[in-house]
């Protein structure tokens, strides 16, 4: 598949994901967005969990890692709400290539 492809179904999915339609994604969300990765063939995630603690630790770290750049309009997405902004094209891009570079690598070690 062309990436630009997976690109575009990734954000698409991303917005799915987010449920309540708040521009974030919270962490169940965020379970949900992985698992519509993996059953679109995009990722494969094996084992993946319905609960945020027992994902991976590069999933939660991606997570974590990605909750924390927010445009300042929504700075409550950093303190208050526990969120990933996917609000705009380039965060939802974005948050789509740390997330594929994560489940890709994931793959690769799983496969070794």
């Amino acid at each position: 598949e062309p990436e630009d492809e997976q690109a575009t179904s990734c954000s698409s999915l991303l917005q799915q994901a987010d449920i309540d339609g708040n521009k974030m994604l919270s962490a169940t969300e965020y379970i949900s967005f992985l698992h519509s990765m993996h059953n679109s063939n995009i990722l494969s995630l094996e084992n993946l969990s319905d609960e945020y603690a027992s994902l991976s630790f590069g999933l939660r770290l991606n997570f974590l890692h990605q909750q924390c750049k927010c445009p300042q309009a929504l700075s409550e997405c950093c303190e208050y709400e526990k969120g990933v902004y996917v609000g705009d094209e380039s965060a939802a891009a974005e948050f789509c290539r740390m997330t594929m570079e994560v489940g890709l690598g994931l793959d690769r070690k799983a496969n070794h």
